[in-house]
């Protein structure tokens, strides 16, 4: 029992600890009233550009290699019953993240916007504060 104890424990503050689902925005503002050349100066060409009535959206997406946690349950048969254990192992998985910043017909940006988790869009913060 005190080992099934220390395993949720040591479970729960894995996952409190590596998993946020936020992505990190706060960065982005900063970009309003600046020139699209700016962005893409740091972050290169868009994937994808599109002409609006507000603009034109250009759009960036990558994914990033994530160690995510993942409850695994087996079987264990020690005192010739089954028990159930749940263990919790780190796999790999792509996270996606988008961006898109849209600017105005003078190329001034109005709007910008990730959607991604906060480990994927961890690519994009760097390069758009000049550490990548």
């Amino acid at each position: 029992m005190r080992c099934l104890q220390l395993s949720l424990l040591v479970t729960a503050l894995a996952l409190s600890a590596c998993v946020t689902s936020a992505p990190p925005q706060q960065d982005l503002t900063r970009f309003n009233g600046q020139p699209i050349q700016t962005v893409i100066a740091k972050l290169g060409q868009a994937d994808s550009q599109q002409a609006g009535p507000g603009g034109t959206t250009y759009v960036w997406t990558t994914e990033t290699p994530v160690n995510m946690p993942e409850t695994r349950t087996t079987m264990e048969y020690s005192t010739g019953r089954p028990n159930p254990v749940e263990t919790t192992v780190f796999v790999m998985k792509n996270q996606p993240c988008t961006l898109r910043v849209t600017a105005d017909a003078a190329g001034v940006i109005s709007a910008a916007e990730q959607d991604g988790t906060y480990a994927a869009c961890g690519t994009f913060a760097s390069k758009l504060s000049g550490q990548r």
